[in-house]
């Protein structure tokens, strides 16, 4: 419907930059899977949010506040207790999902930038044309076509919901601050559990659990925080 008119941005380098960052993100969370168990690296990469709330001030303009900071240290305190030495998580590997919510922070940070401005399908389109197009760059000789249909089906399940997903962000970043849309991430901790478990066998021991609650708890005190 929007022709070229999709391509229209005010702000085009910005643009590429986020697209950029929101496909380096999945880049980098996808080898941490390679490596670590799914519900630890999703839990340290869920300090993102706390990165989005510390970063509003200097960057939107926002007002943080010091239950923002006390939230934040006490997000990365969860992460210590998941990655402490002597457990499974304890190596360099563990550095990948924290990367990743340093770009993901980044990403929805300038989604809540670009939302005063920008076409909301002009802002999903972006990360998508970056993503098809410098990853296929990348890496041509690895595309293959899908092993079976259920393959198949599960890419477009993975295609359909990731822009699903990203069109409700851009379109909650329009419409409300981004320290009170960050902590809801945190909805997510009880699929990654019930899925990792079932579907790989996966269950974090009670000290990854107690950082697991400890970030949720503290992304969860940055919503009163806003009240």
């Amino acid at each position: 419907r929007l022709s070229w008119g999709l391509l229209a941005s005010r702000r085009p380098l910005l643009q590429v930059l986020r697209g950029t960052l929101l496909c380096a993100s999945s880049v980098v969370f996808y080898q941490a899977l390679r490596h670590m168990p799914l519900a630890e690296a999703s839990a340290i990469s869920f300090t993102a949010p706390m990165i989005v709330a510390a970063l509003a001030g200097p960057v939107l303009g926002e007002r943080v506040s010091r239950a923002t900071w006390r939230a934040l240290l006490a997000g990365f305190a969860g992460v210590l207790l998941i990655i402490r030495p002597g457990s499974g998580i304890f190596s360099a590997w563990a550095a990948l999902p924290l990367l990743t919510a340093l770009l993901v922070a980044g990403y929805q940070l300038m989604t809540r930038v670009l939302a005063a401005t920008e076409r909301t399908r002009t802002s999903l389109f972006y990360p998508a044309l970056i993503g098809s197009v410098g990853l296929g760059a990348l890496s041509p000789f690895s595309l293959a076509p899908p092993h079976s249909l259920l393959d198949a089906a599960l890419f477009a399940a993975l295609g359909a919901l990731g822009a699903t997903g990203n069109l409700c962000l851009i379109r909650a970043y329009a419409l409300a601050p981004a320290t009170r849309l960050a902590p809801l991430t945190y909805a997510q901790f009880g699929g990654v559990l019930v899925f990792g478990y079932l579907l790989f066998g996966q269950f974090p021991d009670r000290w990854s659990l107690l950082g697991m609650l400890v970030i949720a708890l503290s992304g969860l005190s940055l919503i009163a925080a806003r009240h």
